[in-house]
């Protein structure tokens, strides 16, 4: 017998399993549908990319200046802002979970703008226990900034200082477990119905 692959051979095997399939629901199930859902659920459902961040302003300072880096802020696609000059108010935010970070314009914005060579800080608070949402709220706010002073045909500089707050908590895990419990449930189900499939078929002695 030629060891050479047989082309008749796989044709055949190709129109035997084809036909096993549809006579077979469960064989339905598992090649077509469990595959699809699988699909629509990782390119659809789950989305791990922050499109649209909730932000809080922390207007410390209603100078013209700061109005117009707030407006730039607020025209950003990305960012949905909060504007408040109550600390305490968007502090209690972050910690509920409805804003993702704290952005602070000092008191003094307007005149570091104003000195030649100074630079006009601004502070960037994130919640440290979601380094991915932190990490995407920095560079937005840096991305921002940027333009604004592209914009306005002046070089500033923005300075990064990372604090810890314990008493937040994170609510990541808790949100995704539902997501991680329903894939896994997918699977053994799947799993599930094709061993009941092999089963059904050895019983009726159909498997080859």
């Amino acid at each position: 017998m030629s060891k050479s692959l047989s082309w008749r051979r796989v044709r055949a095997l190709c129109v035997k399993e084809t036909r096993q399939i549809v006579r077979d629901p469960s064989s339905w199930l598992i090649a077509v549908v469990i595959p699809l859902l699988l699909l629509f659920i990782f390119g659809y459902g789950i989305n791990l990319d922050s499109s649209k961040l909730r932000v809080g302003i922390l207007l410390e300072q209603q100078s013209q200046e700061a109005l117009d880096f707030t407006h730039a802020m607020t025209g950003s696609p990305y960012i949905d802002a909060t504007i408040s000059d109550n600390r305490h108010e968007l502090i209690e935010k972050m910690q509920a979970g409805r804003i993702r970070g704290l952005v602070v314009i000092p008191v003094d914005f307007a005149q570091q703008m104003a000195r030649d060579g100074d630079s006009a800080p601004i502070q960037v608070i994130t919640d440290g226990s979601e380094p991915n949402t932190a990490n995407f709220v920095q560079g937005y706010v840096e991305g921002i900034w940027q333009i604004w002073q592209q914009q306005r045909a002046e070089i500033w500089q923005i300075w990064q200082q990372r604090y810890f707050v314990s008493t937040l908590q994170s609510l990541f895990l808790a949100g995704n477990i539902p997501v991680v419990l329903g894939v896994n449930v997918l699977f053994l189900i799947a799993s599930a119905v094709m061993f009941i499939g092999l089963t059904w078929l050895k019983t009726k002695r159909r498997l080859d």
